[in-house]
């Protein structure tokens, strides 16, 4: 009787141990994906040149006083055309010298989290309930950090293309203009 309960007490240890290192695996999987996730996005974040961004958008600035300041004399069909397009770059610009320190920062402080969630589950410090407690919390805040960065990267790389278009265009026009 001895040996039957014992066995049944190691064979209900041994399944309920199998399914709760189960569902630490599948947490620390989700914890993986999420950290891949964030650190796509990292690298992304981290191939935007800081100081390139910020010089064109200096750039920017001086252009479109000039441009602003000719805008009467310069303005016909063609050129209206590069002014408006050359206002697109402001925003994209703007937003991603202002926010990069923050961006990198929340991106920084998610992997911390992950880091730091995925020892505390590796270790069985925290209960499973919590863990996906925490596992949401943390999707939501990576989403919304995701989008957020993903957008301006995005943006600030097809103005990149159009500054570049457009800007010697203006710079010529007012070249031009002032020669007359």
């Amino acid at each position: 009787m001895k040996i039957l309960n014992f066995c049944f007490v190691t064979i209900f240890s041994v399944i309920l141990f199998s399914c709760n290192n189960s569902m630490q695996e599948k947490q620390i999987s989700q914890i993986d994906s999420l950290y891949k996730v964030v650190d796509s996005v990292s690298f992304k974040l981290n191939k935007i040149n800081k100081d390139t961004i910020k010089n064109r958008f200096q750039l920017f600035k001086v252009m479109n006083d000039t441009v602003s300041k000719h805008f009467h004399e310069v303005r016909n069909d063609e050129s209206w055309s590069y002014i408006c397009n050359f206002q697109n770059v402001r925003k994209p610009f703007k937003t991603m010298v202002f926010n990069y320190d923050l961006y990198k920062s929340n991106i920084d402080s998610s992997k911390k989290q992950l880091i730091d969630l995925k020892h505390d589950v590796e270790k069985g410090l925290v209960k499973e309930k919590n863990v996906n407690s925490y596992l949401k919390i943390e999707s939501q805040l990576i989403n919304t950090v995701c989008i957020k960065v993903m957008k301006n990267i995005d943006q600030v790389n097809a103005q990149m293309k159009n500054f570049d278009t457009v800007q010697p265009y203006l710079f010529n026009l007012i070249k031009e203009h002032k020669a007359k």
